[in-house]
């Protein structure tokens, strides 16, 4: 991966993105940000994505801090596309529940936007809690890296971004048409 981040680099890429799956047959990467690190550290122009980030499987408090210590060592190139995922097996073997995916991660967008942008913070939701935490370094980027939330196929997904302000990309494997769809929604 850093080679091949490297080499895109080379050619005048504007981004390079990392998509993230678990017990996957064919090497998807199950940890974005510390192989982002290593990019960041090979690497001086490039933008670093991932593309995308299950935040519904991981704390985003954690999340928050990994991605601000990665948006330093690349001199604020990091973008952060988060997902909800979708393969029941990630899931089942990471023991969190995949019905309430979309709802934690938006409650999760909320954690990191709080956490990398404001010195102290407190957070009481449904599925997220903590108290008077301060998360340190800050990200270079302000408020914050910016924050995409990517989506496949479903309208639902380009709906949720709308609602919550947030730049929305789509997955490549797909038709323009179901793009246009996902995007007039």
């Amino acid at each position: 991966l850093i080679t091949h981040a490297c080499r895109a680099e080379e050619l005048g890429f504007h981004s390079f993105w990392l998509t993230e799956h678990h017990f996957w047959y064919d090497g998807y990467c199950p940890s974005l940000l510390p192989v982002l690190a290593g990019i960041a550290r090979r690497t001086s122009r490039i933008k670093l994505g991932t593309g995308a980030l299950l935040l519904p499987l991981h704390d985003p408090l954690r999340v928050a801090e990994d991605a601000a210590v990665v948006d330093n060592l690349s001199h604020g190139r990091l973008i952060l596309g988060i997902g909800i995922g979708y393969r029941p097996e990630e899931f089942d073997g990471l023991g969190t529940e995949k019905r309430t995916r979309g709802e934690r991660a938006v409650e999760g967008i909320k954690v990191l936007q709080k956490a990398l942008s404001e010195d102290t913070f407190s957070h009481h939701g449904k599925h997220y809690h903590y108290e008077n935490v301060h998360v340190v370094p800050k990200p270079l980027q302000k408020p914050h890296p910016p924050i995409w939330f990517a989506g496949g196929t479903a309208t639902a997904s380009a709906e949720r971004a709308g609602r919550h302000g947030l730049a929305y990309f789509h997955g490549p494997a797909t038709t323009l048409e179901m793009f246009e769809k996902c995007i007039e929604a």
